[in-house]
């Protein structure tokens, strides 16, 4: 796991700061899109096989927490649809009317398992409907011992696809084992239904499968989950950019022996204000600690001389320094080690490769900042065009569809922006994709940008094309 994901550490830390610079002002944002997406789709199957070697290692588990059921089927209804709207699918979603608002789950897991079937079914499917069912039984009274209801939920994925035969059927859960045509076999590497049948099995359930050739296929499993009568109270991000922060200049130690670690995260918080001091080791932490009383500390565990686990219990020792928020970042996920963390004092555990928003949520909570955003587009009754609109350049349309269809809100509003700042007369199309993308309306976004790049087509000729 270490030595897969320390690479993806730096290709995605560095993608990600310079899309920051770049603001999505150029092609050259577009390339680091690219590799920023790749880098993504190879950590993904990284996980897959990590996975796979933890079922048959029986080290995987699951962490149940209270969910949003309603919302959290929704955000997967959302990216899903975006997927089958680009194949030109119809996508049906059919929710019980009586599910329970929230319930004890592990959202991960759970999203995992719909997320490979919801997209095998995308991916095995040329024309029709995809449609995705919920139902569910009245909550029942729970064991005397804590009195919790539960219900069963069913979910339920059926698509007009290719279908398969009685022989193939029993080789779609094997690891490693593809059906279909060779185009639809390169798409992946045949783990993403044996991983989800033994998590499913971890949820006390089996997924069940219908199929015939030409007549599509239906899979479908059951799970008993507690109901929780708190509701979950959202703690995210607000889409805009994040440029800085309130109040003093906070002082943040990094410590990493990877010097490509140390100066990912360098580069992701200095632009914003901090203050950041990087060491090597597990000594050199305990060290600089002591001496600079940082604000934060954020480590490595895999560390020489002393690792991060006994840095921060070397720290944690020492009087005045019990309560220092400490960050450990690990490119080793298993269980075990975030809960060797905890043990030793850590107070989060955020994974390799470091995602920014993520990291900046850690610190926020962590620090109890205050963030500064970049403003926004002028809105549009402000803006003064001095000659009629024309449609912007294609390549940018095409990238802020690709965005839309993929769900990523917060690029298509780093691209709007830097679009209006390049060139007033293009403002109010930017507005008007700010305005949706914060209500993520991508469904509007898709149809706005169709129809500029209808309007591009019939312009083409008049015009000379943005080149960078």
């Amino acid at each position: 796991s270490h030595e897969l994901r320390t690479p993806l550490n730096a290709i995605l830390g560095y993608a990600q700061i310079l899309k920051r610079e770049t603001g999505g002002s150029s092609r050259l944002d577009s390339g680091l899109q690219t590799i920023y997406d790749s880098g993504l789709h190879l950590l993904n199957l990284i996980n897959e096989v990590l996975d796979i070697a933890r079922i048959e290692a029986e080290r995987i588990e699951l962490f149940p927490e209270p969910v949003d059921l309603p919302a959290f089927l929704q955000s997967i209804v959302d990216l899903m649809t975006l997927q089958a709207t680009a194949k030109q699918l119809s996508f049906v979603y059919e929710p019980d009317c009586s599910l329970p608002q929230t319930v004890r789950i592990d959202p991960k897991r759970l999203r995992q398992v719909l997320l490979n079937l919801l997209g095998n079914a995308i991916k095995f499917t040329e024309t029709g409907t995809i449609t995705f069912s919920i139902t569910c039984q009245p909550p029942r009274p729970g064991p005397a011992a804590n009195h919790q209801p539960s219900t069963v939920i069913r979910f339920e994925i059926a698509d007009t696809g290719s279908g398969m035969s009685p022989d193939q059927l029993p080789r779609i859960f094997h690891p490693f084992e593809q059906v279909g045509d060779s185009h639809q076999r390169q798409k992946g590497v045949g783990l993403g239904l044996a991983i989800s049948r033994e998590l499913v099995g971890l949820m006390g359930s089996q997924i069940q499968v219908e199929s015939e050739p030409g007549g599509g296929s239906t899979f479908w499993f059951t799970v008993d989950v507690p109901v929780v009568a708190q509701p979950v109270i959202a703690d995210a991000l607000p889409a805009e950019r994040i440029i800085g922060y309130e109040g003093e200049r906070r002082h943040i130690l990094v410590a990493d022996d990877k010097s490509e670690n140390r100066l990912v995260l360098l580069n992701m918080l200095q632009p914003l204000g901090f203050q950041v001091t990087l060491v090597e080791d597990g000594q050199a932490l305990v060290e600089q600690t002591l001496t600079l009383r940082p604000d934060l500390i954020v480590t490595d565990l895999i560390m020489p001389i002393k690792t991060g686990l006994e840095a921060i219990q070397a720290i944690r020792q020492q009087p005045g320094f019990e309560t220092i928020p400490i960050i450990v970042t690990s490119a080793s996920v298993f269980v075990s080690d975030q809960q060797q963390s905890r043990v030793a004092g850590a107070n989060a555990f955020m994974p390799k490769p470091v995602v920014l928003t993520s990291l900046l949520s850690l610190l926020a909570q962590h620090l109890d900042l205050t963030w500064r955003y970049q403003h926004d587009v002028a809105p549009e009754k402000t803006t003064v065009v001095t000659e009629p609109a024309l449609p912007p350049p294609v390549e940018i349309l095409e990238r802020l569809l690709n965005l839309a269809q993929f769900g990523d809100m917060d690029q298509i509003q780093a691209e709007a922006k830097a679009l209006a700042n390049r060139d007033p007369q293009h403002a109010p199309f930017a507005q008007r994709l700010v305005d949706l993308a914060k209500r993520f309306e991508d469904k509007q976004i898709i149809h706005l940008v169709e129809e500029q790049m209808e309007e591009e087509n019939d312009t083409t000729p008049q015009r000379t094309h943005f080149t960078g």
